[in-house]
């Protein structure tokens, strides 16, 4: 594995995609999600799991939602690379800090998102307080 720039690059590129997406902005999505249809996001809530590139096109696009870079790190080894980062989710104001980690796949001679992983940092006895609840939610795609 080699540190990979231009992984860091196309995750830089999907927080902005993500920013300026709206729902049904199929263009932006294609510039950074694998052609493959075993694309798998699984979001911060128990119940965020889209599995298939249909689904994903369906979840795409949160309109007044941006992604704020933290200090992402990436590494690639052939056509695969994966990258992390500490972002935030902003809403006007509000901040909330998450955590992210990405593999991508090269297509193209451009890397695309295959996995995506958001979480919120939440302390475990706060986890674990709540595991029963949270845990009731149905899948969303």
């Amino acid at each position: 594995m080699q540190a990979s720039p231009d992984a860091k690059a196309a995750l830089l590129a999907f927080y902005k995609a993500f920013s300026e997406a709206v729902p049904g902005d199929i263009d932006r999505f294609d510039r950074v999600f694998t052609r493959d249809d075993d694309l798998l996001i699984v979001g911060s809530a128990f119940h965020e799991w889209v599995a298939g590139r249909e689904a994903g096109k369906k979840a795409w696009g949160m309109e007044g939602v941006g992604l704020e870079a933290g200090d992402p790190v990436a590494w690639e080894a052939g056509d695969v690379a994966w990258a992390a980062d500490r972002p935030a989710f902003v809403v006007g104001d509000a901040r909330a800090p998450i955590r992210l980690s990405v593999v991508m796949l090269r297509e193209d001679g451009a890397w695309k998102i295959q996995h995506g992983h958001f979480s919120v940092g939440v302390p475990d006895d706060v986890a674990f307080e709540n595991a029963a609840e949270w845990s009731t939610f149905a899948p969303a795609h």
